[in-house]
């Protein structure tokens, strides 16, 4: 009895330990995963442009406005209206899309090579966004 259960061990064994291995991604996965919104890392500068203003508005600042915002390890960050605790902060897709909130605030748009389009909004307004990378030299 002792060598059939022995048997039984020795067969299922290797079963266990395949059925308890994490798997590998397939190939290339990973490395979309990592390049990622990584690909759009660097200095960004935009204007923005104001499309509609609910109420009084007097947050939304003027007509047309320059703003920066910074992505580094495929993390964007942008502190969009410091004075009104408006920070975004948030992960880039591989496919250079984004879509980040800070309260009821809104910042949502896709990088495409060296260039972005987003759009801000909140309870107060609507801005439309277009940004270019920065490069040195």
């Amino acid at each position: 009895m002792w060598s059939n259960i022995r048997l039984l061990c020795l067969v299922l064994a290797p079963v266990a330990v395949q059925a308890n291995a994490t798997p590998s991604p397939p190939s290339g996965v990973t490395h979309l995963a990592q390049a990622g919104g990584a690909a759009f890392d660097g200095p960004w500068e935009g204007r923005g442009t104001l499309v509609s203003v609910s109420g009084r508005g007097t947050a939304c600042g003027g007509p047309s406005i320059g703003h920066r915002l910074t992505v580094q390890g495929g993390n964007l960050t942008i502190e969009y209206s410091p004075p009104n605790g408006i920070r975004f902060a948030g992960l880039v897709a591989a496919d250079g899309k984004f879509d980040l909130y800070a309260g009821s605030a809104h910042f949502f748009g896709q990088f495409t090579g060296g260039t972005m389009a987003a759009t801000f909004s909140s309870q107060a307004c609507e801005r439309s966004w277009r940004f270019r990378r920065q490069t040195s030299g």
